[in-house]
């Protein structure tokens, strides 16, 4: 979540007004409007947001927690709020009749570039709506569903309505969220300090080991590496493997550690012009793919960098400048060397070996 002062700048730089702003005060000091619950043929539940530091309820495991997965990992997403408080839309019936309906939409999201609400429903449910309220439910000219009314009411504060439907879901991830879904029922504060501290060490001294490769130490067991992957103590990119494949589903510390691994493997197989222009001063701030790093070490042949949590990432010199040459990693100039300086010893504190070798 945003602190004060970051609100407080996103306010600025979107130039909200006095009455958008006092909305999203509302909404985001506001608990959830209703709690869901199982309906035909859907399982409710609650995903443990590492972004928002709670709980976010689910109606539907086939609609709602795929979407709310793509927020937790979506760079833009800053934070998101389920079942936010009601409002009411006014529309056209079929017949004619003026209708004023009080809704609440699934999500209300708060991105780097706007705001606005959300509601997720099937394709399915989308169809007979759209032939029950033509005017609430539609096809837009780019083939995605809207909601006239809905944006109406958003737009009076400048922010946005959308319609997502389960067309839009990558089905890799849906498979996967489902493999979990007992996973997320599970109350992780069982989950003793011993087990998770033996995969999480065998996962960050092995980046990119297997869950079949992992079960092969005494101690692991699959239950325990899903239960962290579901709360997210491991990383698995449910997008791109499937965990029922354990031979070839990778296993990360963070999205982070898999980025830079990704990275330097990315980089040794090519052999570009390497420019050497860029100055290279502990402090530094360099983003890879939206994430921001620090260098807070520069040796004969390696740099050492910084990530959240402690992290530290180990890149050679000339693979670094093969990164920066390609465009890959942006360098930023110096915001306060000093800080940078002590948050260095700090991490060097904490993390004894690098994550690489």
């Amino acid at each position: 979540m945003m602190t004060l002062l970051e609100f407080n700048q996103w306010c600025v730089n979107q130039n909200l007004s006095d009455k958008a702003r006092q909305e999203i005060e509302k909404i985001r000091n506001t608990q959830p409007s209703r709690r869901v619950g199982n309906r035909y043929k859907n399982v409710s539940g609650r995903y443990p947001s590492r972004k928002m530091g709670v709980t976010i309820q689910f109606e539907s495991h086939k609609v709602e927690l795929p979407f709310i997965y793509q927020l937790e990992h979506s760079e833009d997403v800053l934070e998101y709020y389920d079942q936010p408080p009601p409002f009411k839309i006014k529309y056209t019936s079929a017949s004619g009749r003026n209708l004023g309906v009080v809704i609440t939409p699934d999500f209300f999201i708060i991105r780097s570039s706007g705001a606005g609400w959300v509601e997720c429903k099937t394709e399915r449910e989308l169809e007979k709506l759209a032939q029950k309220s033509p005017h609430r439910y539609q096809i837009g000219s780019n083939y995605n569903w809207q909601s006239p009314p809905g944006l109406d009411y958003a737009q009076q504060f400048g922010f946005d309505f959308q319609i997502w439907s389960n067309a839009k879901i990558n089905w890799t991830l849906q498979r996967n969220l489902e493999f979990l879904e007992d996973y997320y029922k599970s109350d992780s504060d069982l989950f003793s300090d011993d087990k998770y501290n033996i995969i999480a060490s065998l996962v960050e001294a092995n980046p990119g080991i297997t869950i079949a490769r992992l079960l092969d130490y005494k101690g692991v067991d699959a239950d325990d590496i899903y239960s962290l992957i579901a709360i997210e103590k491991i990383y698995v990119d449910l997008t791109a493997y499937l965990l029922v494949e354990a031979s070839k589903c990778q296993i990360f510390k963070s999205r982070v550690v898999e980025n830079a691994l990704k990275a330097i493997i990315n980089s040794e197989n090519s052999d570009p012009l390497i420019n050497y222009s860029v100055e290279l001063i502990p402090g530094t701030s360099v983003f890879y793919d939206g994430i921001c790093l620090n260098i807070i070490l520069v040796g004969q042949d390696y740099l050492l960098l910084s990530a959240k949590e402690f992290e530290t990432i180990e890149l050679k010199i000339s693979k670094f400048f093969s990164l920066v040459n390609s465009g890959k990693i942006k360098v930023n100039p110096i915001k306060n060397q000093s800080l940078i300086h002590e948050q260095a010893m700090e991490i060097l504190k904490q993390a004894s070996t690098s994550i690489f070798n």
